[in-house]
């Protein structure tokens, strides 16, 4: 990132804290106890996750998309006070991602208060290309994109919540109608918990391997990465065809 881009990060970041600190007491949208320490946790892992994105996800040498589009569309389920869907978008949009064209983001957040809150900050901060839906994700989901250009590749986040892939795949074909997209899940997921038959039951997750890649079939991965020395993963589905 460059200087001007890391000004305007900071300047949007400070501003961003500020928000979430007077709104939590009135939305609990984080933890009242330590509240502090814990936004800071929460940005570090945000401004980190998104490094392993924009690097061993989506660009790099050897990305998870091998011959699926580079049109990008994000939606963020559970997105709460914006983790870490908002601040994604915010740095999407200040050092791009290589080789990637982004289509925008869907922030989606059932509850009321905490929706109101992430259209509130995304005024504030002036983020282009964001919405905010309130809505439950799944197969009667009534959001629908606005990106008519044919084939894309959807990404969708999970923080908090414990959907299976099935639901979020009915989801996303009932938001984006009859186009027959690619999909990468990116769940957070405890690096202690293995890639096992029990945890590919529970999320109905595909086949495990990334050596599937080449072959064009669905597969499931774990990315490990770090932030100030403490593990992180990423969960991956990736579906080249849904």
């Amino acid at each position: 990132m460059i200087a001007n881009e890391r000004d305007d990060l900071d300047r949007a970041l400070s501003r961003f804290r500020s928000e979430v600190l007077r709104w939590n007491a009135s939305f609990n949208m984080i933890s009242r106890i330590d509240t502090e320490s814990r936004l800071e946790a929460l940005i570090d892992e945000s401004l980190a996750s998104f490094g392993v994105l924009s690097g061993e996800v989506l660009g790099g040498s050897n990305p998870v998309l091998q011959d699926s589009p580079r049109r990008i569309q994000y939606v963020d389920l559970g997105s709460g006070a914006g983790f870490p869907g908002m601040l994604w978008h915010l740095l999407w949009g200040l050092s791009g991602i290589p080789d990637t064209d982004h289509a925008g983001s869907l922030l989606v957040e059932p509850r009321d208060k905490r929706a109101w809150f992430l259209e509130y900050a995304a005024s504030l901060l002036e983020l282009e290309g964001l919405r905010v839906g309130m809505d439950q994700w799944g197969r009667r989901v009534g959001l629908r994109s606005d990106d008519d250009s044919g084939q894309i590749t959807g990404l969708v986040t999970l923080k908090a919540l414990h959907l299976t892939d099935e639901a979020i795949l009915a989801g996303w074909r009932r938001y984006r109608g009859a186009a027959k997209d690619a999909l990468v899940i990116c769940r957070f997921h405890p690096p202690a918990t293995p890639l096992d038959d029990a945890l590919r039951e529970k999320y109905n997750l595909p086949e495990a391997g990334s050596d599937k890649r080449a072959s064009g079939d669905s597969y499931s991965s774990i990315i490990p990465f770090r932030v100030n020395s403490k593990p992180y993963a990423f969960l991956l589905s990736v579906y080249p065809r849904i």
